[in-house]
């Protein structure tokens, strides 16, 4: 199983169970050519958050949030792109404490210190945070 399989896996059983959806991991899914449906339900999830644990994974996993925060850039933080957030912080929670695999410092961290985004002063705080970071790379 490819990694964006395994991403797709974890998205479809994460949509479901959270009740949530987002476009834009749907639209980064399907540019690497799977759909969130098209993944087995079946498949064990530790199996799918393993086969995300790889190099491949992890840079999949970090592009995923580029084109997050491209988007929060792109539309000056607007709420829609930043609420759909939260569900990559939860894929990411899991994988980082439910099946204790870690995918990079810069995930890990995001994934800790934004385990509130549900909450819009917390998705408010994020985009401030890569606004900055984006201001001093200019």
């Amino acid at each position: 199983m490819t990694a964006v399989e395994a991403l797709a896996g974890v998205y479809r059983l994460l949509a479901a169970e959270i009740a949530c959806r987002s476009e834009l991991i749907e639209g980064f899914l399907s540019e690497h050519g799977v759909h969130a449906g098209s993944v087995d339900p079946v498949v064990d999830e530790r199996y799918l958050h393993e086969a995300l644990s790889s190099r491949e994974g992890s840079d999949l996993l970090a592009g995923l949030y580029r084109r997050f925060a491209d988007a929060a850039l792109a539309t000056e933080g607007d709420d829609e792109v930043l609420s759909q957030l939260d569900v990559l912080q939860h894929l990411l929670a899991k994988k980082l404490w439910k099946y204790e695999s870690a995918t990079s410092a810069l995930l890990d961290a995001f994934t800790q210190d934004y385990d509130r985004l549900d909450q819009p002063s917390e998705r408010r705080r994020w985009f401030r945070e890569i606004s900055d970071a984006a201001a001093g790379e200019a």
